[in-house]
């Protein structure tokens, strides 16, 4: 099992016991940052990256009940771990491995996103040698062996340790550009190559931004593409097999969407942005478009019949004991979906306006957003596209844009919204090539 070198910490108030877990790693070239645990001032903050925690259970003397040794272990990490660190996995050095499962409850509990996603036992009594010195070799022998016991722990840490390989990979490439050009008579140094790379992207100012973005086709390439080893393939075929048959639910697929498509620090304007408008700047949207937003459900993004659909069963579930001649008329059903749905913009500026830095070249894409209780819609047409659905303010939200329905540029008032997220250049793209084949000029109000 390979340990991703200096992000590996440990934890004990016993020096002793603390050395014999230091050595052991440092044994297997692992490098281990060590804290002597004397309370609270001894502990400090670490830097983001920490994916292995080796922690004592008895921090703190005390005649109590486990759990209270327990929550002292939580206080400690939630002291040591940043806000969006793992660690991936604790390991408890204890003499008491029969009380971990206990302790790995607290720390979900305690720390949430940032508790550790396994926790396994190292018994210290069983590395004790007669004169009661530890046993360093047979410690790094059962951490290995405990770790690799856990092939999705072991494939969370794989895939952590290729993407970090292939940023290494770009930057080494980079590196090598220009130390050949140096050794040809004054080449380009790595300075001028980062210049160059941001320069290729919008050709003005060279920036970090620019620099990112240049390289990330290469990066995802090689990310992709890196050669998968025999053994890889075998703990990644095991971490498969520890699936169950449960599939992940409606809430959990629409956070795994927005986990891997909404990136939170998007601002206004940028290509993108992903905004809600707010009930109150309706009749502002209305006026550009020159129509009422309700029309436009049933005209330009949804077939009313499925919608209709839709609606029947939904009030037949909230009313089971109703017979049909109570259901709602059609308009009433109608208005009750119009009421539900929410209205969002969508950033579509071209690449190449953002590349050149046209921030004033603003375009938006009017999206209807859809309750995901409101059940699944047909689209009115090939101009509309339904991106998966995402968790929005909390709510689970289908959403529908057309390249029927364009703002260029959007009203200073719907300007200035705060958006949601930017919604990432994979989706984006795939939003935007459907939208050019549907034959629609961007920019242009279709009212």
């Amino acid at each position: 099992m390979r340990f991703p070198g200096a992000q590996v910490i440990a934890i004990d108030d016993q020096l002793n016991d603390l050395q014999g877990i230091v050595s052991a790693l440092q044994s297997t070239g692992v490098g281990v940052l060590p804290f002597h645990y004397k309370g609270s001032r001894s502990i400090r903050r670490c830097h983001p990256g920490v994916r292995i925690v080796f922690s004592d259970i008895g921090l703190i003397a005390s005649a109590g009940p486990p759990i209270q040794q327990h929550r002292a272990v939580a206080a400690v990490l939630d002291t040591v771990l940043v806000e969006e660190n793992g660690p991936w996995l604790l390991i408890a050095w204890t003499a008491a491995p029969n009380q971990v499962p206990d302790l790995h409850n607290v720390l979900l509990d305690s720390l949430g996103a940032r508790a550790p996603i396994k926790s396994i036992p190292l018994s210290k009594n069983n590395f004790l040698d007669a004169r009661g010195k530890f046993k360093i070799k047979e410690i790094a022998i059962a951490i290995n062996t405990e770790v690799s016991t856990d092939p999705v722990v072991g494939a969370i840490f794989d895939l952590e340790i290729r993407a970090a390989s292939a940023a290494r990979d770009i930057s080494r490439s980079i590196a090598d550009l220009a130390s050949h050009g140096q050794s040809n008579n004054g080449g380009p140094t790595i300075a001028d190559v980062l210049k160059a790379l941001s320069k290729a992207v919008d050709g003005g100012e060279p920036r970090p931004e620019n620099v990112f973005q240049a390289v990330a086709p290469a990066f995802g390439d090689r990310l992709v593409r890196k050669v998968i080893r025999s053994s890889e393939r075998q703990l990644w075929s095991e971490a498969f097999g520890c699936a169950t048959t449960a599939t992940l639910n409606d809430d959990q697929k629409a956070e795994l969407n927005t986990s891997l498509h909404l990136d939170p620090s998007g601002s206004a304007g940028e290509r993108g942005a992903l905004s809600r408008v707010p009930i109150d700047l309706h009749s502002v949207l209305q006026r550009l478009i020159g129509c009422e937003l309700t029309t436009l459900i049933h005209q330009h993004f949804l077939k009313a019949d499925k919608t209709k659909k839709s609606l029947v069963q939904s009030w037949k579930l909230d009313n089971p004991n109703s017979n049909t001649s109570q259901q709602p008329i059609d308009e009433d059903l109608f208005d009750l979906f119009a009421h539900a749905c929410r209205w969002w913009l969508l950033e579509v500026v071209p690449a190449c306006d953002v590349s050149n830095q046209k921030r004033g070249m603003r375009r938006a894409l009017v999206c209807l957003g859809v309750p995901h209780f409101l059940g699944n819609q047909d689209s009115a047409g090939d101009h509309v596209v339904k991106l998966p659905t995402l968790k929005l303010d909390g709510e689970l939200i289908g959403l529908y844009a057309t390249a029927k329905v364009t703002l260029s540029p959007p009203p200073r008032q719907i300007g200035k919204i705060k958006p949601l997220g930017r919604l990432r250049d994979q989706l984006l793209d795939g939003v935007m090539q459907h939208v050019a084949n549907s034959q629609s000029r961007l920019g242009w109000t279709s009212f």
